[in-house]
């Protein structure tokens, strides 16, 4: 009597994973066919590239897509070190160290090296686009 009721909790949970496989699933789906539809738009691929990189819901990928595009149009940025940057910080809800920052730009970019980070962060510095600060032996770099 227990092995059925064991089996049939089992059968319910797995049963629930694949509803929930299914939506994920369907999300997928519907971004594939978003990023296809907006061809070469560079700030509908950012989204999409936020949303499946940083897992953020839809709407929040769209809207810092936005943000990161207007920041690097107003600023004349478009190397794609400074861009992935822009993102990192731009999904962080709280300053992160310079390593933390090339960890989030090598999930981005695939590879990035933390020198190259760190002249990129100077450079947005200078422009005004993000904040850098000390914090001890720390340097805590933030969106402005």
């Amino acid at each position: 009597m227990g092995g059925e009721g064991q089996r049939s909790g089992a059968e319910e949970r797995l049963a629930r994973i694949e509803r929930l496989l299914e939506v994920v699933l369907r999300k997928l789906q519907v971004l594939e066919e978003y990023l296809t539809m907006s061809g070469a738009d560079p700030e509908a691929s950012l989204a999409v590239e936020l949303a499946m990189v940083f897992s953020l819901p839809a709407h929040k990928a769209v809207r810092m897509a936005s943000k990161v595009m207007e920041l690097a149009r107003m600023a004349g940025i478009s190397d794609p070190i400074s861009i992935a940057i822009l993102e990192v910080l731009a999904v962080s809800n709280k300053p992160l160290t310079v390593s933390e920052v090339t960890r989030r730009v090598r999930r981005v970019r695939g590879m990035a090296s933390r020198r190259i980070v760190t002249e990129r962060i100077r450079k947005l510095s200078d422009k005004g686009l993000v904040k850098v600060r000390k914090a001890g032996k720390k340097v805590l770099v933030s969106m402005e």
